[in-house]
Protein backbone atom coordinates (compact mmCIF):
# COMPACT_ATOMS: atom_id res chain seq x y z
CA UNK A 1 0.00 0.00 0.00
CA UNK A 2 2.28 2.12 1.39
CA UNK A 3 4.79 1.95 -2.22
CA UNK A 4 1.97 2.27 -4.28
CA UNK A 5 2.80 -1.39 -5.49
CA UNK A 6 5.55 -3.59 -6.82
CA UNK A 7 4.99 -4.28 -10.18
CA UNK A 8 4.86 -1.43 -12.17
CA UNK A 9 3.50 -1.74 -15.89
CA UNK A 10 0.47 -1.09 -18.19
CA UNK A 11 -1.65 -2.86 -15.96
CA UNK A 12 -1.28 -0.88 -12.99
CA UNK A 13 -3.95 1.66 -11.97
CA UNK A 14 -3.53 5.11 -12.67
CA UNK A 15 -5.02 5.47 -8.90
CA UNK A 16 -1.94 3.39 -7.79
CA UNK A 17 0.21 5.92 -6.07
CA UNK A 18 2.97 5.69 -3.20
CA UNK A 19 2.13 6.89 0.29
CA UNK A 20 4.65 7.49 2.06
CA UNK A 21 2.78 6.95 5.19
CA UNK A 22 4.53 7.43 8.83
CA UNK A 23 5.45 4.43 11.02
CA UNK A 24 1.77 5.61 12.79
CA UNK A 25 -0.17 5.47 9.78
CA UNK A 26 1.29 1.81 8.99
CA UNK A 27 0.33 0.37 12.30
CA UNK A 28 -3.12 1.43 12.32
CA UNK A 29 -3.24 0.19 8.67
CA UNK A 30 -1.94 -2.74 10.05
CA UNK A 31 -4.54 -2.90 12.73
CA UNK A 32 -7.21 -1.91 10.86
CA UNK A 33 -6.63 -5.27 8.17
CA UNK A 34 -6.40 -7.63 11.09
CA UNK A 35 -9.93 -6.94 12.33
CA UNK A 36 -12.68 -8.35 10.51
CA UNK A 37 -14.43 -6.57 7.64
CA UNK A 38 -17.84 -7.27 8.34
CA UNK A 39 -19.58 -6.10 11.61
CA UNK A 40 -20.61 -8.84 13.95
CA UNK A 41 -23.62 -7.78 14.66
CA UNK A 42 -24.45 -8.80 11.37
CA UNK A 43 -22.95 -12.23 11.22
CA UNK A 44 -25.17 -12.72 14.69
CA UNK A 45 -27.96 -11.14 13.61
CA UNK A 46 -28.48 -8.72 16.12
CA UNK A 47 -29.71 -5.25 16.75
CA UNK A 48 -30.10 -3.23 13.88
CA UNK A 49 -28.78 -6.12 11.98
CA UNK A 50 -31.75 -8.47 13.36
CA UNK A 51 -34.45 -9.88 11.07
CA UNK A 52 -37.30 -12.15 11.49
CA UNK A 53 -36.85 -15.75 11.62
CA UNK A 54 -38.28 -17.64 8.14
CA UNK A 55 -40.86 -19.58 8.12
CA UNK A 56 -38.41 -22.35 6.34
CA UNK A 57 -35.89 -21.89 8.95
CA UNK A 58 -39.01 -22.55 12.16
CA UNK A 59 -40.52 -25.92 13.51
CA UNK A 60 -43.78 -24.78 12.06
CA UNK A 61 -42.54 -26.65 9.11
CA UNK A 62 -44.50 -30.28 8.71
CA UNK A 63 -41.81 -32.58 10.21
CA UNK A 64 -41.14 -36.12 8.50
CA UNK A 65 -41.41 -39.04 11.15
CA UNK A 66 -40.47 -42.29 10.92
CA UNK A 67 -40.66 -44.87 8.38
CA UNK A 68 -43.15 -46.63 5.92
CA UNK A 69 -43.40 -50.04 3.81
CA UNK A 70 -42.27 -50.33 0.48
CA UNK A 71 -44.24 -50.82 -2.63
CA UNK A 72 -43.19 -51.93 -6.34
CA UNK A 73 -39.26 -51.96 -7.29
CA UNK A 74 -38.74 -51.88 -3.17
CA UNK A 75 -39.50 -48.21 -3.17
CA UNK A 76 -41.21 -46.29 0.45
CA UNK A 77 -43.45 -43.87 -1.29
CA UNK A 78 -42.44 -40.46 0.15
CA UNK A 79 -44.40 -37.46 1.37
CA UNK A 80 -43.78 -33.77 1.28
CA UNK A 81 -45.85 -31.09 2.78
CA UNK A 82 -44.10 -27.74 3.14
CA UNK A 83 -47.16 -24.93 3.19
CA UNK A 84 -48.10 -23.21 6.79
CA UNK A 85 -50.11 -25.01 8.54
CA UNK A 86 -52.01 -21.88 9.27
CA UNK A 87 -55.51 -21.81 10.62
CA UNK A 88 -57.35 -20.64 7.31
CA UNK A 89 -54.95 -21.38 5.17
CA UNK A 90 -57.31 -22.66 1.91
CA UNK A 91 -54.25 -24.64 0.46
CA UNK A 92 -52.14 -26.72 2.67
CA UNK A 93 -50.78 -29.05 -0.08
CA UNK A 94 -49.52 -32.31 0.79
CA UNK A 95 -48.00 -34.68 -1.84
CA UNK A 96 -46.45 -38.11 -2.18
CA UNK A 97 -43.82 -39.45 -4.75
CA UNK A 98 -41.50 -42.25 -5.44
CA UNK A 99 -44.61 -44.38 -5.59
CA UNK A 100 -46.54 -46.68 -8.12
CA UNK A 101 -47.52 -44.96 -10.84
CA UNK A 102 -50.91 -45.52 -11.74
CA UNK A 103 -52.34 -46.66 -8.15
CA UNK A 104 -54.78 -45.53 -5.85
CA UNK A 105 -52.78 -43.22 -2.94
CA UNK A 106 -55.51 -42.27 0.12
CA UNK A 107 -53.97 -39.51 2.71
CA UNK A 108 -55.10 -40.04 5.87
CA UNK A 109 -54.45 -37.03 8.72
CA UNK A 110 -55.96 -37.59 12.21
CA UNK A 111 -54.67 -36.44 15.52
CA UNK A 112 -53.08 -39.57 15.84
CA UNK A 113 -50.21 -41.36 14.12
CA UNK A 114 -52.10 -43.50 11.38
CA UNK A 115 -49.81 -46.02 11.52
CA UNK A 116 -47.77 -47.99 9.04
CA UNK A 117 -50.33 -50.88 8.21
CA UNK A 118 -51.57 -52.59 5.09
CA UNK A 119 -54.95 -51.42 6.60
CA UNK A 120 -56.23 -47.99 5.21
CA UNK A 121 -58.03 -46.10 8.05
CA UNK A 122 -61.48 -46.26 7.11
CA UNK A 123 -61.69 -42.17 8.41
CA UNK A 124 -59.83 -39.44 10.05
CA UNK A 125 -60.45 -36.34 12.10
CA UNK A 126 -59.09 -34.21 10.14
CA UNK A 127 -59.25 -35.15 6.12
CA UNK A 128 -59.27 -38.70 4.29
CA UNK A 129 -58.80 -37.80 0.57
CA UNK A 130 -58.29 -40.80 -2.06
CA UNK A 131 -56.54 -39.99 -5.56
CA UNK A 132 -55.71 -41.96 -8.42
CA UNK A 133 -51.23 -41.34 -8.52
CA UNK A 134 -50.06 -39.67 -12.00
CA UNK A 135 -47.07 -41.71 -13.68
CA UNK A 136 -46.36 -44.95 -14.96
CA UNK A 137 -44.36 -47.82 -12.96
CA UNK A 138 -42.24 -48.44 -10.12
CA UNK A 139 -41.50 -45.17 -8.06
CA UNK A 140 -42.62 -42.74 -10.38
CA UNK A 141 -46.34 -42.16 -9.09
CA UNK A 142 -47.14 -38.60 -7.66
CA UNK A 143 -49.72 -36.47 -6.68
CA UNK A 144 -50.98 -34.23 -3.85
CA UNK A 145 -54.00 -32.63 -2.29
CA UNK A 146 -55.05 -29.30 -1.48
CA UNK A 147 -56.59 -29.08 2.01
CA UNK A 148 -58.44 -26.04 3.44
CA UNK A 149 -57.56 -25.48 7.09
CA UNK A 150 -60.47 -23.99 8.50
CA UNK A 151 -60.34 -20.29 9.96
CA UNK A 152 -61.15 -21.56 13.49
CA UNK A 153 -59.52 -20.70 16.68
CA UNK A 154 -59.68 -23.39 18.51
CA UNK A 155 -57.63 -25.62 15.99
CA UNK A 156 -54.61 -23.18 17.03
CA UNK A 157 -52.07 -25.24 18.31
CA UNK A 158 -53.40 -28.81 17.24
CA UNK A 159 -51.24 -31.36 16.31
CA UNK A 160 -51.94 -34.15 13.58
CA UNK A 161 -50.50 -36.70 11.94
CA UNK A 162 -50.66 -37.97 8.41
CA UNK A 163 -49.45 -40.52 5.96
CA UNK A 164 -49.94 -41.54 2.37
CA UNK A 165 -51.38 -44.85 1.73
CA UNK A 166 -51.00 -46.49 -1.61
CA UNK A 167 -52.95 -49.77 -3.16
CA UNK A 168 -49.59 -51.31 -4.45
CA UNK A 169 -49.96 -55.73 -4.75
CA UNK A 170 -45.77 -55.59 -5.04
CA UNK A 171 -45.96 -54.14 -0.78
CA UNK A 172 -46.89 -56.51 2.05
CA UNK A 173 -50.03 -56.53 2.46
CA UNK A 174 -51.28 -55.02 -0.72
CA UNK A 175 -50.85 -51.11 0.25
CA UNK A 176 -47.16 -48.95 0.45
CA UNK A 177 -47.04 -46.45 3.29
CA UNK A 178 -45.71 -42.94 3.48
CA UNK A 179 -43.55 -42.04 6.50
CA UNK A 180 -45.62 -40.25 8.54
CA UNK A 181 -45.65 -36.27 9.44
CA UNK A 182 -46.44 -34.06 11.73
CA UNK A 183 -47.56 -30.60 11.63
CA UNK A 184 -49.21 -27.93 14.51
CA UNK A 185 -51.47 -25.15 13.36
CA UNK A 186 -50.61 -21.93 13.85
CA UNK A 187 -51.92 -18.04 13.65
CA UNK A 188 -54.50 -15.90 14.81
CA UNK A 189 -58.26 -15.80 13.92
CA UNK A 190 -58.66 -11.77 12.92
CA UNK A 191 -61.98 -10.21 14.39
CA UNK A 192 -63.95 -9.38 10.94
CA UNK A 193 -67.18 -8.29 9.60
CA UNK A 194 -69.62 -11.30 9.99
CA UNK A 195 -68.51 -13.88 7.12
CA UNK A 196 -70.20 -16.33 5.10
CA UNK A 197 -68.41 -19.41 3.82
CA UNK A 198 -69.87 -21.66 1.41
CA UNK A 199 -68.92 -25.26 0.42
CA UNK A 200 -70.51 -28.53 -1.10
CA UNK A 201 -73.94 -29.45 0.14
CA UNK A 202 -72.36 -33.00 -0.67
CA UNK A 203 -68.85 -33.38 0.23
CA UNK A 204 -68.73 -30.06 2.46
CA UNK A 205 -65.57 -29.74 0.59
CA UNK A 206 -64.02 -26.29 0.48
CA UNK A 207 -62.85 -24.44 -3.03
CA UNK A 208 -65.49 -24.28 -5.68
CA UNK A 209 -68.77 -24.67 -6.00
CA UNK A 210 -70.62 -25.50 -9.63
CA UNK A 211 -73.33 -23.56 -11.32
CA UNK A 212 -76.20 -25.11 -10.31
CA UNK A 213 -75.42 -26.91 -7.61
CA UNK A 214 -76.37 -27.05 -4.01
CA UNK A 215 -74.40 -25.30 -1.51
CA UNK A 216 -74.51 -24.82 2.39
CA UNK A 217 -72.88 -21.76 4.07
CA UNK A 218 -72.29 -21.05 7.46
CA UNK A 219 -72.07 -17.59 9.45
CA UNK A 220 -73.62 -16.50 12.52
CA UNK A 221 -76.87 -14.58 12.98
CA UNK A 222 -78.41 -15.20 9.69
CA UNK A 223 -81.81 -15.93 10.44
CA UNK A 224 -83.53 -15.42 13.21
CA UNK A 225 -85.55 -18.85 12.59
CA UNK A 226 -84.94 -22.38 11.40
CA UNK A 227 -86.76 -22.88 8.44
CA UNK A 228 -87.07 -25.47 5.54
CA UNK A 229 -88.93 -24.81 2.16
CA UNK A 230 -91.63 -26.94 1.15
CA UNK A 231 -92.54 -25.54 -2.04
CA UNK A 232 -91.53 -25.84 -5.62
CA UNK A 233 -90.37 -23.81 -7.77
CA UNK A 234 -87.50 -23.15 -4.56
CA UNK A 235 -88.64 -19.64 -2.83
CA UNK A 236 -86.31 -16.55 -3.00
CA UNK A 237 -86.72 -15.49 0.54
CA UNK A 238 -87.30 -17.75 3.50
CA UNK A 239 -88.26 -16.65 6.65
CA UNK A 240 -87.29 -13.09 5.83
CA UNK A 241 -83.13 -14.30 4.57
CA UNK A 242 -82.69 -13.53 0.75
CA UNK A 243 -79.50 -15.14 -0.77
CA UNK A 244 -77.74 -12.79 -3.63
CA UNK A 245 -75.02 -14.11 -6.03
CA UNK A 246 -73.33 -11.62 -8.13
CA UNK A 247 -70.54 -13.55 -10.59
CA UNK A 248 -67.70 -12.09 -11.68
CA UNK A 249 -69.32 -10.36 -14.30
CA UNK A 250 -71.03 -8.44 -11.66
CA UNK A 251 -74.59 -9.93 -12.59
CA UNK A 252 -76.42 -10.30 -9.72
CA UNK A 253 -79.22 -13.02 -9.15
CA UNK A 254 -81.15 -14.33 -6.12
CA UNK A 255 -80.17 -17.78 -5.30
CA UNK A 256 -82.77 -19.96 -4.75
CA UNK A 257 -83.04 -21.63 -0.65
CA UNK A 258 -83.73 -24.96 0.70
CA UNK A 259 -83.08 -23.57 4.45
CA UNK A 260 -82.18 -21.21 6.72
CA UNK A 261 -81.17 -20.73 10.13
CA UNK A 262 -79.57 -18.47 12.49
CA UNK A 263 -76.08 -20.18 11.45
CA UNK A 264 -76.62 -22.02 8.00
CA UNK A 265 -78.05 -21.72 4.70
CA UNK A 266 -78.58 -24.49 2.41
CA UNK A 267 -79.05 -23.02 -1.61
CA UNK A 268 -78.81 -23.49 -4.73
CA UNK A 269 -76.22 -21.42 -6.91
CA UNK A 270 -78.25 -19.71 -10.04
CA UNK A 271 -77.32 -21.83 -13.33
CA UNK A 272 -76.75 -18.53 -14.92
CA UNK A 273 -73.27 -17.81 -13.05
CA UNK A 274 -70.57 -16.90 -14.88
CA UNK A 275 -67.38 -18.79 -14.35
CA UNK A 276 -64.36 -17.38 -11.97
CA UNK A 277 -64.87 -15.09 -8.18
CA UNK A 278 -67.87 -14.01 -7.25
CA UNK A 279 -69.67 -12.65 -4.16
CA UNK A 280 -72.55 -13.50 -1.86
CA UNK A 281 -74.28 -11.18 0.22
CA UNK A 282 -77.05 -12.48 2.88
CA UNK A 283 -80.09 -10.50 3.97
CA UNK A 284 -82.41 -10.49 6.78
CA UNK A 285 -85.13 -8.27 5.35
CA UNK A 286 -83.46 -4.99 4.58
CA UNK A 287 -80.05 -5.58 6.51
CA UNK A 288 -76.76 -7.55 5.42
CA UNK A 289 -75.64 -9.79 7.74
CA UNK A 290 -72.97 -11.51 6.24
CA UNK A 291 -70.94 -11.76 3.30
CA UNK A 292 -67.94 -13.89 1.32
CA UNK A 293 -66.41 -15.03 -1.45
CA UNK A 294 -67.75 -17.26 -4.19
CA UNK A 295 -65.41 -19.77 -6.32
CA UNK A 296 -67.82 -20.49 -8.64
CA UNK A 297 -66.61 -23.56 -11.62
CA UNK A 298 -68.28 -25.56 -14.21
CA UNK A 299 -67.83 -28.80 -12.28
CA UNK A 300 -67.18 -28.88 -8.44
CA UNK A 301 -68.81 -33.37 -7.91
CA UNK A 302 -69.25 -34.11 -4.73
CA UNK A 303 -71.51 -37.23 -4.07
CA UNK A 304 -74.03 -37.11 -0.78
CA UNK A 305 -73.48 -39.31 2.30
CA UNK A 306 -75.91 -41.73 4.27
CA UNK A 307 -75.25 -39.57 7.24
CA UNK A 308 -74.47 -36.11 5.25
CA UNK A 309 -70.83 -35.24 6.46
CA UNK A 310 -69.35 -36.05 3.82
CA UNK A 311 -67.78 -39.34 4.20
CA UNK A 312 -68.67 -42.52 4.86
CA UNK A 313 -71.72 -44.33 3.01
CA UNK A 314 -72.91 -43.21 0.04
CA UNK A 315 -76.44 -41.62 -0.53
CA UNK A 316 -77.06 -44.43 -3.10
CA UNK A 317 -79.13 -47.60 -4.35
CA UNK A 318 -78.17 -50.33 -6.07
CA UNK A 319 -79.68 -51.40 -8.63
CA UNK A 320 -79.78 -55.15 -9.81
CA UNK A 321 -80.60 -56.07 -14.20
CA UNK A 322 -80.84 -59.75 -14.42
CA UNK A 323 -80.25 -61.86 -17.41
CA UNK A 324 -84.06 -61.27 -18.25
CA UNK A 325 -84.07 -57.96 -18.06
CA UNK A 326 -86.02 -57.15 -15.24
CA UNK A 327 -84.86 -54.64 -12.39
CA UNK A 328 -84.64 -54.71 -8.77
CA UNK A 329 -82.73 -51.50 -6.26
CA UNK A 330 -81.61 -52.87 -3.04
CA UNK A 331 -80.35 -50.17 -0.69
CA UNK A 332 -76.40 -49.90 0.40
CA UNK A 333 -77.22 -48.71 3.76
CA UNK A 334 -79.17 -48.86 6.57
CA UNK A 335 -79.75 -46.79 9.79
CA UNK A 336 -79.31 -48.63 13.38
CA UNK A 337 -81.11 -46.88 15.94
CA UNK A 338 -78.99 -48.52 18.93
CA UNK A 339 -75.74 -46.99 17.58
CA UNK A 340 -77.56 -44.06 15.75
CA UNK A 341 -75.41 -44.62 12.95
CA UNK A 342 -76.04 -45.87 9.60
CA UNK A 343 -74.41 -49.23 8.53
CA UNK A 344 -73.08 -50.45 5.37
CA UNK A 345 -75.58 -53.55 3.97
CA UNK A 346 -73.18 -55.90 2.25
CA UNK A 347 -73.77 -56.01 -1.53
CA UNK A 348 -74.16 -59.61 -2.95
CA UNK A 349 -73.21 -59.22 -6.49
CA UNK A 350 -75.36 -62.80 -6.89
CA UNK A 351 -75.53 -64.85 -10.10
CA UNK A 352 -72.74 -64.39 -13.00
CA UNK A 353 -75.69 -62.84 -15.45
CA UNK A 354 -75.65 -60.35 -12.99
CA UNK A 355 -75.07 -56.41 -13.51
CA UNK A 356 -74.95 -54.40 -10.64
CA UNK A 357 -74.73 -50.45 -10.96
CA UNK A 358 -74.09 -48.09 -7.86
CA UNK A 359 -76.80 -45.04 -8.45
CA UNK A 360 -75.58 -42.48 -6.55
CA UNK A 361 -76.28 -39.04 -5.83
CA UNK A 362 -74.62 -35.92 -5.38
CA UNK A 363 -74.32 -32.45 -7.00
CA UNK A 364 -71.97 -30.66 -8.70
CA UNK A 365 -71.35 -32.47 -11.60
CA UNK A 366 -74.48 -31.84 -14.87
CA UNK A 367 -72.37 -29.19 -16.62
CA UNK A 368 -69.11 -31.86 -17.06
CA UNK A 369 -68.06 -31.72 -20.52
CA UNK A 370 -68.71 -35.12 -21.95
CA UNK A 371 -69.86 -38.84 -20.20
CA UNK A 372 -66.30 -39.62 -21.28
CA UNK A 373 -64.48 -37.29 -19.14
CA UNK A 374 -66.41 -38.88 -15.76
CA UNK A 375 -64.16 -42.43 -14.70
CA UNK A 376 -64.70 -43.68 -11.57
CA UNK A 377 -62.91 -46.53 -9.36
CA UNK A 378 -64.32 -49.03 -7.27
CA UNK A 379 -61.55 -50.32 -4.40
CA UNK A 380 -59.15 -49.13 -6.68
CA UNK A 381 -60.62 -51.17 -9.83
CA UNK A 382 -61.36 -48.83 -12.66
CA UNK A 383 -65.10 -49.27 -14.14
CA UNK A 384 -67.76 -47.46 -15.69
CA UNK A 385 -69.88 -44.82 -15.86
CA UNK A 386 -72.84 -44.90 -17.63
CA UNK A 387 -74.95 -41.86 -16.74
CA UNK A 388 -73.50 -38.93 -15.24
CA UNK A 389 -75.96 -36.31 -15.20
CA UNK A 390 -78.89 -33.97 -13.37
CA UNK A 391 -81.00 -36.02 -11.56
CA UNK A 392 -84.17 -35.04 -13.40
CA UNK A 393 -87.03 -34.48 -10.61
CA UNK A 394 -84.60 -33.29 -7.36
CA UNK A 395 -83.56 -29.50 -7.71
CA UNK A 396 -79.73 -29.33 -8.04
CA UNK A 397 -79.13 -33.36 -7.83
CA UNK A 398 -77.51 -34.97 -9.99
CA UNK A 399 -76.77 -38.91 -10.92
CA UNK A 400 -74.07 -41.04 -11.23
CA UNK A 401 -74.62 -44.78 -12.45
CA UNK A 402 -71.40 -46.54 -11.97
CA UNK A 403 -70.66 -50.43 -12.64
CA UNK A 404 -69.95 -52.13 -9.48
CA UNK A 405 -67.02 -55.18 -11.20
CA UNK A 406 -66.87 -58.47 -10.16
CA UNK A 407 -63.69 -58.39 -9.51
CA UNK A 408 -64.18 -56.86 -6.14
CA UNK A 409 -66.16 -60.04 -4.93
CA UNK A 410 -65.38 -60.39 -0.96
CA UNK A 411 -63.66 -57.58 -0.93
CA UNK A 412 -65.45 -56.06 2.00
CA UNK A 413 -65.32 -52.59 2.64
CA UNK A 414 -64.25 -50.86 -0.58
CA UNK A 415 -64.09 -47.32 -1.48
CA UNK A 416 -65.67 -45.43 -4.73
CA UNK A 417 -64.06 -42.71 -6.39
CA UNK A 418 -65.71 -40.49 -8.68
CA UNK A 419 -63.91 -37.94 -11.01
CA UNK A 420 -65.52 -35.43 -13.39
CA UNK A 421 -63.16 -33.38 -15.66
CA UNK A 422 -60.12 -34.23 -13.69
CA UNK A 423 -61.67 -33.14 -10.49
CA UNK A 424 -62.21 -35.53 -7.63
CA UNK A 425 -65.48 -36.00 -5.40
CA UNK A 426 -64.87 -36.93 -2.01
CA UNK A 427 -64.88 -40.67 -1.13
CA UNK A 428 -67.47 -42.82 -0.57
CA UNK A 429 -67.38 -46.43 1.03
CA UNK A 430 -69.44 -49.34 0.29
CA UNK A 431 -69.35 -53.08 1.32
CA UNK A 432 -68.93 -55.86 -0.92
CA UNK A 433 -70.07 -59.63 0.03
Amino acid sequence: YDRGGDFPGTTRGGRLRILRLNPQQKSDLVAFMKRPLTDPRVAAETYPFDRPMLYSESMRVPQITGTGIAGAGGQIPQVTAVEPPLVGNPRFTVGVYSALGGAQATLVIDKNDPGASSNIPANASFARVTLPLAGSGAGNGYTSATLAIPNDPALIGMTLFGRWYVVDANAAGGVAVTPAFKFTIFGTVASVTPTFASVSAASFATGTVAAGSIVSGFGANLATTTIATSTVPLPETLGGVSVVVKDILGVERPAPLFFVSPTQINYQVPAASAIGEGSITIKNGTNIVAAGLLQIAAVAPGLFTADASGRGLPAAVLLRVKVDGSQSYESVAQFNPATGRYEALPIDLGAATDQLFLVAFGTGFRNRTALSAVTATIGGAATEVLFAEAQGTLIGVDQANIRIPRSVAGRGNVDVVLQVDGKAANAVSINIK
